[in-house]
């Protein structure tokens, strides 16, 4: 099968210093790829180096959110397909929103428990509802693939692992980086450790074992 994606001798500077080098690495479409490693071996600069590749067919949440805290939870979410519509078509959906994007909105968010909140500015929402905002923005914007720098961290456990199944059915291809090996190991086939900005390993999961995690996670 043809990549999705195909890396070879791939790296990114900040100055002098070496954020993320990949050798080589190949995404294949219609998988489920997590992104472990320790505070600082590179997982956002990963995440960020496949986003720039594949652009225009990712659904991307970012860890900063990249929400707008002024706007609401609905404009926020609409954000996600600006692109797929005019500039008139924008603009009349942020003045008097639609009723059919609200209705769509609105069923996209229940699952998220943001339903109370799509007309509420997102600067008045706690955490852990920015991103379940950041992630509906994703969602709603139905890209090939989803990439998300810790979709779920400020969620609580039980309602990250729903939130994570529901995204893996939406999306064919999924690359998430995670603090959590608990979900990891649960949700995903593939697994990339990263040290250093570098791979240490890429294995499926069916190849992991605890004593592999106790290397580089706090397990």
């Amino acid at each position: 099968m043809k990549p999705l994606l195909s890396l070879r001798d791939e790296a990114r500077f900040a100055g002098k210093k070496c954020l993320i080098k990949i050798e080589q690495l190949d995404i294949v479409e219609g998988e489920k790829v997590v992104v472990l490693g320790p505070s600082g071996a590179g997982k956002s600069s990963f995440l960020s180096l496949l986003y720039e590749k594949l652009g225009a067919q990712v659904s991307w949440c970012p860890q900063d959110l990249g929400l707008v805290p002024t706007l609401s939870v609905f404009h926020n979410i609409y954000m996600g397909k600006l692109v797929q519509h005019s500039f008139l078509y924008n603009l009349l959906n942020l003045f008097w929103p639609l009723p059919k994007k609200l209705a769509e909105i609105r069923d996209l968010v229940k699952p998220l428990e943001l339903d109370l909140q799509m007309r509420q500015a997102v600067e008045t929402l706690s955490g852990g509802q920015r991103q379940r905002t950041a992630l509906a923005r994703a969602w709603y914007s139905n890209q090939k693939l989803f990439i998300g720098d810790e979709p779920t961290s400020s969620i609580d456990p039980l309602m990250a692992g729903e939130l994570l199944a529901q995204t893996l059915k939406r999306f064919n291809t999924v690359i998430i980086a995670s603090h959590d090996w608990h979900l990891a190991l649960e949700h995903f086939d593939r697994v990339i450790m990263l040290k250093d900005g570098q791979i240490a390993w890429d294995r499926s999961r069916a190849e992991i074992n605890i004593e592999m995690l106790h290397q580089f996670c706090d397990v």
